[in-house]
């Protein structure tokens, strides 16, 4: 039975990434735009700390520095070749449907989570995302908190209150890809949980630590 259900869960994984590569695959036809010849003469000078410790990166008071570490990253891999980019983009994307895939399934069974998963590659939102390299950080925003979402849902399974440590911090790392990553906290908090050693871990960490590590952080760069 569960060799069974690892080959379900193996074809499911497959279906996915071909979803997303015939979906997307001409953004390897795409040059620079939107944003992106800004970021580029931004993180030139730039050092992998500074995106952490420059307020001056940030003119919209936006504290996201893992898009410009992202962007510094693929700088030095691809150079200036657009298409090299887009390539790693479409990676990503298919990365992040996955861990999609993964989170829902500690909820739903495997046809229901598929759906799900193949929902969110198809839909408008993510075509947006994908055609745009200045939005990759929302991909590894997505994709930190799907990881986060796991460890949790571990972390009350099997009362590791490490576990609860690591989705916190799993947290914290996809709000420095993105903001729109705050409200998690909210989506598994439940009053049923209150008694469990795992959850009250993970609510002080994710709770006031984490947002106030970003807070700390973005005021201390000057994004006040």
């Amino acid at each position: 039975m569960q060799r069974l259900q690892r080959i379900h869960h193996a074809f499911a994984a497959v279906v996915l990434v071909l979803l997303n590569l015939v979906l997307y695959r001409k953004v390897l036809r795409l040059w620079w735009t939107f944003d992106d010849p800004y970021l580029l003469h931004t993180i030139v000078p730039a050092g992998f700390a500074e995106p952490f410790l420059n307020g001056a990166l940030w003119p919209q008071q936006l504290f996201t520095p893992l898009l410009m570490t992202a962007f510094q990253s693929e700088l030095i891999l691809f150079g200036a070749e657009p298409w090299r980019w887009y390539a790693m983009q479409l990676a990503i994307a298919c990365v992040t449907t996955l861990a999609v895939y993964a989170a829902t399934l500690t909820f739903l069974e495997t046809l229901p989570a598929f759906s799900a998963a193949a929902l969110f590659a198809a839909g408008v939102p993510l075509c947006s995302v994908v055609t745009q390299l200045s939005t990759v950080h929302y991909l590894l925003s997505i994709t930190l908190c799907a990881l986060a979402v796991m460890a949790y849902v571990a972390a009350l399974r099997q009362g590791r209150i490490l576990l609860s440590v690591a989705s916190a911090l799993l947290y914290l790392a996809a709000m420095l890809a993105k903001e729109v990553a705050i409200p998690l906290p909210l989506l598994l908090d439940h009053p049923s949980m209150e008694n469990c050693p795992s959850h009250r871990w993970y609510k002080f960490v994710a709770g006031p630590v984490a947002p106030r590590s970003h807070d700390g952080g973005r005021r201390a760069c000057g994004c006040a």
